[in-house]
């Protein structure tokens, strides 16, 4: 009697165990909700307009001879949605060439010309940048010059120093550090001048604040930008009476200028949904 029952009670518990386990694998209750997100990225677009031939060139010249200076003026223009916090000038040196020259005095002596030679012969006397600033020259708040010409005739400073970012051999480098920032282009180290400075900067003469912000999208900045290079005419002689500057007769080269333009930083853009109009100005700040 005890035997049989102690036998059904262990049936029973079995039988519970199996329907408990086979209840969790038909559950019918489920809910599913859609949360639909959009995300558009802004475009950072520096235009260069004006100054340049139909190849897109800005220099395209031949036959040149020490003495000759070449002026040309281009501006540069924010076409994207988003601001431009820096416009950075790079500077590529590439195929330099050799023509093969009749006389052979001049011939024996264009050996010994390389590429960072004859870039050395061609001096930038004039760089001048941001036009907004020409104008607060003219009403006087602005005195020293070198605020707005960050390169002048008196620097010596040539092509091969601009390609070498040689920038400490101008005179007044203390100012000139405001249009410099290092460039993080592998192919491109060094500091590298800002054609559209994004900082301020005290006039030593007048003692006013001097302020730039890059090229905003919102208010439509342009900088225009103002290049002179001179064919340095030099005098000195070899010891056979020769001009030194005769190796560099025949000579050619390409000569590249990349213009990167470099956004603001980011922002907490807050909790509104639509288009971050912030993301249009210089010196963005959080949106809360």
């Amino acid at each position: 009697m005890n035997f049989k029952k102690k036998v059904g009670v262990g049936v029973l518990t079995g039988v519970m165990g199996l329907s408990l386990i086979g209840g969790g694998t038909y559950a019918a209750f489920n809910d599913i909700e859609t949360v639909n997100n959009s995300f558009a990225s802004g475009t950072l677009d520096l235009g260069v307009v004006d100054g340049l031939d139909d190849d897109g060139k800005l220099f395209s010249l031949q036959n040149l001879k020490p003495g000759d200076t070449m002026t040309r003026t281009f501006e540069l223009e924010n076409l994207g949605s988003l601001a431009i916090k820096e416009v950075l000038l790079h500077m590529e040196a590439k195929n330099f060439d050799k023509e093969e020259l009749a006389d052979g005095d001049i011939a024996a002596m264009q050996a010994d010309a390389d590429y960072k030679g004859f870039l050395d012969q061609f001096q930038i006397e004039v760089l001048r940048v941001d036009e907004d600033l020409g104008e607060d020259w003219e009403d006087g708040k602005i005195t020293d010059e070198r605020l707005f010409y960050p390169i002048q005739e008196d620097d010596n400073f040539t092509l091969k120093d601009l390609y070498e970012s040689n920038f400490e051999k101008i005179q007044e480098y203390d100012i000139l550090k405001d249009f410099l920032v290092d460039s993080d282009w592998d192919e491109f180290e060094g500091k590298k001048l800002n054609l559209a400075p994004n900082r301020t900067a005290s006039d030593p003469k007048t003692g006013e604040d001097v302020e730039w912000d890059g090229l905003p999208a919102d208010r439509g900045d342009t900088s225009e930008v103002q290049i002179s290079i001179k064919f340095v005419d030099d005098d000195e002689r070899n010891d056979d009476g020769y001009y030194k500057q005769n190796k560099y007769q025949g000579n050619s080269i390409d000569v590249n200028f990349y213009l990167e333009a470099t956004q603001w930083h980011g922002i907490d853009v807050g909790s509104e949904n639509g288009y971050v109009d912030e993301n249009e100005r210089a010196n963005p700040e959080d949106q809360n």
